[in-house]
Formats: C-alpha cells, structure tokens, sequence
C-alpha cells in the first residue's frame, strides 16, 4: 500500500462497490492538529459518508514514522504573566504582558471590583491592549488569558489602575491680535489634556478685576464688541473633567494704535544690503519700515514686514542711509522709532580710545562705540613709531583687557572698527606703562 504524508483539510475520492451500486465519495481528512507536522501515515481503511446516500465507507491510520520520533499533543496557552497596566491619559489605560508561546491571540477582561465578575472587552493578536473611553477617578482591574485552536488558557492574575486626573498646567504663549478698535483676538499654545479654555479680561493688568468673558474648545478667541481706544488685559486657563489649571500671565490687548517700536539698530551685512531689527510692539499685526538719506530729510515708506526685523537690498556701496520704524495694527499706525543710521562702507575711525594701567601685567582699554562696527580689531605695539604694530586680539564691546604683559613696559595701542564689508581707519595712539 502507497504511503503518503497527510494533514487536516485534505481530501480524497474514493470508490465504494456496496449493493451491486458504486458510489463516488469525497473524503476529507479531519484529525486532531497534536499530530505533529510533517509525520506520515499509511491510508489502511476510511470512513466517509455520502450525504445523498446512507452508503458509508471508513478509513484508519497507523504512523509510519520511525518509532524515535513524538507525537506532539496540543495544549491550550500557559497562563499569561508578566501583566502591567499603565495610565496613558485621564481616559486611556495600557496593558501589556510577557507573550505566550502557542497562542495565537489575547483576550482582555476587565471589572471595576477587585473581586467582581470579570467581562471581555476585547481581543489582541499581540502582547499588549488599550483600553480608551473610560471614566475619570475610576479604578479599573484586568485579566488577560491566550487563546489557541484548542481553546482559552487560564486568565492571569489581575492588575488595576485608576484614572487620575490632575489639573491642567497653565497656558503659555498668549498672544493678542488688535483686529479693530472693537476687536482683540487672543491665541495660545495647546496644553495636554485640557478639554477646553477660559478667557478672561481686566482693564488692570494685576488685581482681581478679571472677569470671564468667554470659553473656547480650540486655542483661540475673539473679544468683539469692545471700547475703542480702551486698554484690556487678557488671561487664559485650561480646563479638564476635573478642575481648571492656573491663568496665563496677563497680556495687553489695547483697542487703539500700537505703541511706539523700540530699540531699533542696524547691522551692515554688505556693500549693498542693511538688516534692521527692533523690539516687538504688543499687539502690533506688522511694522512699516522708513527711510531717508540724511536724518532730519524726508523719509518714505520701504516695505513692511509682520516681524520685528527688515532686509533692505539693492542698495548702493559707500552710502549712508537713515531708518525708522512704527507699529500697525487695526486701529490705525503707531509713532515712528527715532532715526538710525545705516552706511554700506567701512565703519568710521574709533575716537575717545583711552587706557588704563591695573597692575604690573594688565592695562585695559575703552573707547566710543562707532556706528555700524560688528567688532573691533586691537592692536599693540612696544614702539611708539613704526610699523610694527600687531593685532593682539577682537572685542565685540568697546573694552578690552591687555593681559599677560611685563611688568614696567611701555606699550602702545591703536584700534579699529570693523564690519562686514571691511575694517576702518585705526585710533590714534594710546599709551601705558605695566607698574
């Protein structure tokens, strides 16, 4: 007789003389899976059945395989361990325990008792579940057991968690948009958790004069039927199922020009480009940048930007430009910044450099700072003519330390401005001897 490996599922048609009548049948191997795969059987006889006929036939198996090798009995998962339960949110618990061999899947049971009835909740093909929607200052307990083709281990021992909620952290990054003399919008950064905001507006920036005004689900608002040319001060809180977090420090929202842009300065960046930048004006929506070549001259408009800095190109080399800058919002423009002057040439000579002597290896140096220097270049030398002069070092202030220096020695300075175009003429000569 013809060995052949066979496994659950396969089918074979067989011919049965019963009666004087042959009937055709389909027989379908079903046998249990603790055979281990790959053992092979020799078909002795079968059993099967015709459904349009009470003709049956039956068959048998006997292993072939050497009488070394085990026939494998499928068992049910071991029971899971290792079960943990972690608190993901206020309404989200995540379980996850060590996987067990054989199973191919989880089932998750959870109770609100200890010692309660214990209901699935849901199924898992891996090691680990998350149980979401749940209510906030409950505690929640779970089992979890391995399931196979042979059923459903034993469930493992229990674990709880409870969803605590802490109030929310304070909101930062409150800003305020002056859209018009009646409107001030408001925006802040996200906070974890929170499931709404509340707004609330003073006319005093401290005091308990606050009032709420309004809540929002998103991180923004807009204050609308207001005072024109009014001040209003602006504080935000989170808010979650359990309590409200601490307000926002306060911030001006003022129904009425911005306030006027401050310190403004200038860096030269090349021949032909100049960036300013200045301190940002609260509630400003952007800025209009002015300009002028000589600073009490007619000044005219340049461009605009919604930062608190400016790019001006194209400009022409060795030429002197005057800026100022205001604050628009949507009530109208604020005052202009006082002049500053802007130059796409070397910085002017440095003036007013002064010495003094601290001690027998140290002498410091100061001078006037000079418009459009980035740095400056120091120089030293122990003759006071010559060209032996030698740059000992850069400062980006209008001081420097010589240090390391002999005791009673004279010692001669000259220092230069300089940007990044290119270095300017150097001081006059300052002197000093080491005591």
């Amino acid at each position: 007789m013809e060995e052949m490996a066979i496994h659950e599922g396969d089918e074979f048609m067989a011919l049965l003389l019963s009666n004087g009548r042959l009937s055709r049948f389909v027989i379908t191997i079903s046998f249990s899976l603790a055979l281990a795969l790959g053992t092979n059987f020799t078909i002795v006889n079968a059993y099967a059945s015709n459904q349009s006929s009470e003709d049956k036939a039956s068959i048998s198996l006997e292993q072939t395989t050497p009488s070394n090798d085990k026939v494998v009995q499928l068992q049910k998962p071991a029971t899971v361990k290792g079960l943990k339960a972690t608190l993901e949110s206020i309404s989200q618990i995540t379980l996850k325990w060590t996987a067990v061999s054989g199973a191919t899947s989880y089932k998750i049971y959870r109770s609100e008792k200890s010692g309660g009835t214990y209901t699935p909740i849901g199924t898992s093909t891996t090691s680990d579940y998350s149980d979401d929607g749940l209510k906030v200052n409950t505690t929640y307990y779970y089992k979890v057991s391995g399931v196979n083709a042979e059923g459903e281990g034993a469930q493992s021992s229990s674990v709880h968690m409870k969803t605590v909620a802490a109030k929310p952290k304070a909101v930062t990054g409150l800003v305020t948009r002056v859209e018009s003399d009646d409107q001030v919008d408001l925006k802040w950064n996200e906070v974890s958790g929170a499931k709404s905001y509340k707004i609330y507006r003073s006319t005093k920036s401290t005091g308990d004069d606050y009032k709420r005004i309004g809540t929002s689900t998103t991180t923004s608002f807009s204050d609308t039927g207001l005072k024109s040319k009014a001040t209003y001060y602006y504080e935000v809180s989170a808010v979650n199922e359990v309590s409200e977090g601490d307000r926002s420090n306060p911030v001006l929202g003022a129904t009425k020009v911005p306030g006027k842009a401050t310190k403004l300065s200038v860096e030269v960046i090349s021949e032909s480009q100049l960036d300013l930048s200045w301190k940002a004006v609260s509630g400003a929506l952007s800025y209009k940048i002015y300009r002028s070549s000589s600073s009490s001259g007619s000044y005219t408009s340049i461009g605009t930007s919604e930062t608190n800095s400016y790019s001006n190109k194209d400009l022409k080399a060795n030429a002197s430009y005057y800026y100022k800058v205001s604050a628009v919002n949507g009530v109208g423009e604020g005052t202009q910044t006082s002049a500053v002057l802007g130059e796409t040439k070397v910085p002017g000579q440095v003036t007013s450099l002064r010495l003094k002597v601290i001690d027998d290896s140290r002498l410091e140096l100061n001078w006037k700072e000079v418009s459009g220097a980035e740095s400056y270049e120091i120089y030293c030398s122990t003759s006071l003519h010559g060209n032996d002069y030698t740059s000992i070092g850069t400062t980006t202030t209008t001081s420097f330390t010589d240090r390391g220096l002999k005791e009673r020695t004279m010692y001669y300075y000259r220092v230069s401005a300089v940007n990044d175009i290119g270095e300017g003429t150097k001081s006059s000569i300052v002197s000093g001897r080491t005591k």
